[in-house]
């Protein structure tokens, strides 16, 4: 008995290394809730899909895209302040990604073969981040339809349709509640 309170004295000694972790929430939707620390696979989503050489619509819309959004800002360096737009841009995704999960839409195989061999994304399908599934969902929704549903046509028809596409996810965006906590 009385080695184990002998013992119980000293542990406190021996595992006296603490790890300390700060984090900073930035928003919630749905029930999701943001951190600083989530903007990392974040924004390592977003360069990969920005490399792809397809013709989708998410990423402009969302204005996400190189020409909407030259530089991703940097997690080291990030100011909630500075970049208040940038976080925009991220609810939105999340509120049109919430909405998406719902709809049951899924990648066709064809599709998931074509993206893993773009040497962008280099990782199979099973070993993509949640996020970078969802884009790809959300891609894949806003094609069949706008894209399929009103034909590619020409260069009016479209911008119609990514006329229609924005006016859609504006509507999503103010559909959706989120709640910003900085």
């Amino acid at each position: 008995m009385k080695f184990f309170f002998f013992l119980f004295l000293f542990i406190p000694l021996i595992s006296n290394s603490k790890e300390i972790i700060s984090d900073k929430a930035l928003f919630r939707v749905a029930e999701e809730i943001i951190f600083l620390s989530d903007l990392k696979g974040i924004q390592d989503f977003i360069e990969k899909v920005r490399c792809l050489k397809t013709d989708g619509l998410t990423l402009g819309l969302l204005g996400l895209d190189k020409k909407s959004l030259p530089k991703i800002p940097s997690v080291k360096n990030f100011d909630v302040n500075k970049d208040k737009e940038f976080i925009q841009k991220i609810i939105l995704f999340k509120k049109v990604g919430h909405f998406i999960d719902t709809q049951n839409i899924s990648l066709d195989a064809n599709i998931k073969a074509l993206i893993e061999k773009d040497s962008c994304i280099g990782i199979s399908y099973s070993k993509w981040s949640p996020d970078l599934k969802r884009f790809f969902d959300i891609e894949v929704y806003i094609q069949k339809r706008f894209v399929v549903a009103r034909g590619k046509g020409s260069k009016d028809n479209q911008e119609s349709t990514k006329n229609s596409a924005k006016v859609f996810l504006t509507s999503l965006g103010q559909k959706l509640p989120h709640y910003v906590f900085y």
